[in-house]
């Protein structure tokens, strides 16, 4: 991508100084950092893993993961647990994860549970939310009370922090914070506000901003499933046997967790690295599309008012059908000859509340729908349960099935599914059914290949060497107004001669970026005497944006430019890098040699140009 030379001017002819947003911090890794350890921060699932840089060396797949052991599942142990988390009246941390299941259920027996937060599939709330997200956006618990969205993600966040520190300690390790270099992933499909939020979010739960790094879910699966043995091969004398993906190797990974799906395709490189091949896409259709069906199959057995009165009164009878319905998604195994599966509803608390006008009870409703009750069990046909998989699973095919009529998918022959909703043997059968020809795999801990991607990433970043643009961004400028090309009434009415908010093109959507690439162009002043110049970026769903109207505005800077006496033949030169999975934004007066770095501070500034 060339330079580009243009004129311009900042948003006013002004010759004071303008706020140039938050300074960008040094992002390199400190020196004295010996072990990665990274958060997969899932919807319905979250967990920690580490390793030591002299393990990863020896080793690269020694990758220690914190165990949680839950009380209520007969003494369960997992290397992930459930992302809820509870605070108290007054909003401090009281638990996450099994502990805080067990914590408000206790609460909820003892009817104590009141004013209490509890918090479940929260994750989601930074996925395309209602309104524009920012610091003081609050999300709502299980009672319908409001905290900030930045509390509950940092508390989280903390509580990962303080278990891994716990974990070391148990070990005889005393870390710093200067030792530990943090990653925490997020999914590719988010926006720059979303990233932004997870990582003040962080810096909010004690971990230094310079030490933390941003994993792509279906990113750091790809480094993943890169490193284990996935490709059969077959030796001189016939034998088959696994190795990794060599140089040219195309293949696709399905990151299915419980909120969202995203795929992405990448190219194994000469030198080992990964380049992304096709943008990374997807949507909401995780595993709580299944947990809603579900539960809208349960009210209309019993009905939907019936169910809100019943549940306010008995909270614990709500939280033990929330986990009956994610075992049976999980597990889909049936009583006996597994033509069926059980869902418990307490039947004595729930009846008084499905009384209709002929006091029919909630046997004769469930009477209704052909179904039959045994030992206190509702029996539901698996047939029915696989009906509450096809919003997801239409959707998940219907997005193979484009993503594969593309030219980059050309060559792509393995498909790797990973996330906790891959582990669904309907979405396996599912994928396997459309992908015909194609080797889908499922590896065996394919419910934890972002969280141990994320931690190979954090020791080599590297192993990522290109990316494409999901946008594209450039400069607002002026320009000179053109004939029978712009429109009459983006004439700047102050100097007629020239075209406002004009959108300087500097990365392209869908294009190939390398990591430490930087994108330049020139900017000249407007008047002769500006000693300042404001550069304000934007991004676009489009590929070539005329004028900035309808764009994405990220954010501003200021450059000075106290030396005049080059008049109007001064120039800035704008820079964006690639270096990471956020961007920075610099400028430069070319008379000064002064630079200006900002980091876009999307929170407070995104917002789109009317």
């Amino acid at each position: 991508m060339a330079s580009n030379t243009v004129v311009s001017s900042d948003d006013e002819d002004s010759n004071t100084m303008e706020d140039a947003g938050p300074s960008s911090e040094n992002n390199s890794e400190a020196t004295l950092a010996y072990m990665v350890a990274a958060i997969d921060f899932g919807t319905t699932y979250s967990g920690v893993a580490y390793s030591f840089k002299h393990e990863y060396k020896r080793d690269k797949m020694i990758i220690h993961c914190h165990k949680s052991i839950s009380k209520n599942a007969a003494a369960l142990t997992s290397l992930k647990v459930p992302t809820i988390l509870l605070l108290t009246p007054d909003e401090k941390f009281e638990a996450f994860g099994f502990e805080a299941e067990e914590a408000y259920s206790h609460l909820v027996d003892s009817n104590a549970h009141f004013n209490w937060h509890y918090f479940k599939h929260f994750k989601m709330n930074l996925h395309k939310p209602p309104v524009k997200l920012s610091r003081e956006t609050k999300i709502k618990d299980d009672q319908d009370q409001e905290v900030l969205a930045l509390t509950v993600f940092s508390e989280s966040i903390k509580y990962f922090k303080k278990k891994l520190h716990d974990s070391l300690k148990n070990a005889a390790i005393k870390p710093t914070d200067d030792t530990i270099t943090w990653v925490l992933t997020v999914p590719a499909i988010w926006d720059n506000t979303a990233k932004q939020f997870m990582r003040e979010a962080a810096v909010l739960a004690g971990i230094k901003d310079e030490h933390l790094k941003f994993a792509l879910e279906p990113e750091a699966a790809s480094v993943y499933c890169k490193e284990i043995h996935v490709q059969r091969k077959t030796g001189d004398e016939g034998d088959a046997f696994l190795t990794s993906y060599d140089p040219g190797t195309k293949y696709m990974v399905a990151d299915l967790g419980g909120g969202t799906a995203d795929f992405t395709v990448r190219e194994v490189m000469s030198d080992g690295s990964l380049q992304e091949v096709l943008c990374a896409s997807g949507e909401a259709w995780g595993g709580m599309t299944v947990n809603m069906e579900f539960w809208k199959f349960i009210e209309q057995l019993v009905g939907e008012d019936q169910m809100k009165e019943a549940f306010a009164e008995c909270k614990a009878e709500q939280l033990d059908l929330e986990r009956a319905i994610e075992q049976q998604k999980r597990d889909l195994k049936g009583d006996g000859d597994g033509s069926d599966i059980g869902i418990r509803l307490s039947l004595g608390g729930l009846n008084e509340y499905v009384e209709d006008g002929s006091a029919k009870k909630l046997q004769n409703t469930i009477k209704k729908g052909k179904l039959a009750i045994k030992n206190g069990r509702v029996k539901i046909p698996v047939s029915k349960v696989k009906d509450f998989f096809e919003p997801s699973v239409k959707n998940i095919q219907e997005h193979f099935v484009k993503l594969f009529k593309k030219e980059e998918t050309q060559g792509v022959h393995n498909v790797i599914l990973v996330g906790g909703f891959s582990e669904s043997k309907i979405i396996q059968e599912a994928v396997k059914t459309i992908l015909t020809g194609k080797r889908v795999v499922i590896p065996q801990d394919c419910g934890l290949a972002v969280l141990k991607g994320a931690v190979l990433y954090g020791h080599n970043p590297g192993i990522v060497s290109a990316r494409i643009s999901r946008f594209t961004y450039g400069t607002e400028v002026r320009r000179y107004f053109l004939k029978n090309f712009d429109d009459e009434k983006m004439r700047d009415k102050r100097h007629p001669d020239y075209c406002k908010e004009v959108f300087n093109k500097l990365v392209e959507k869908d294009t190939l970026v390398y990591v430490g690439q930087t994108v330049e162009t020139e900017v000249y002043p407007l008047t002769p005497d500006m000693t300042g110049m404001t550069i304000c970026m934007y991004y676009s769903d489009e590929k070539d944006p005329k004028y900035t109207t309808g764009c994405h505005y990220l954010g501003k800077m200021l450059v000075e430019m106290p030396d005049t006496t080059g008049g109007m033949d001064r120039k800035v030169v704008v820079s964006l890098h690639f270096g990471k999975t956020e961007l920075v934004f610099e400028g430069r007066d070319e008379t000064s040699k002064k630079t200006v770095s900002v980091k876009l501070d999307t929170l407070e500034n995104e917002a789109i140009r009317k």
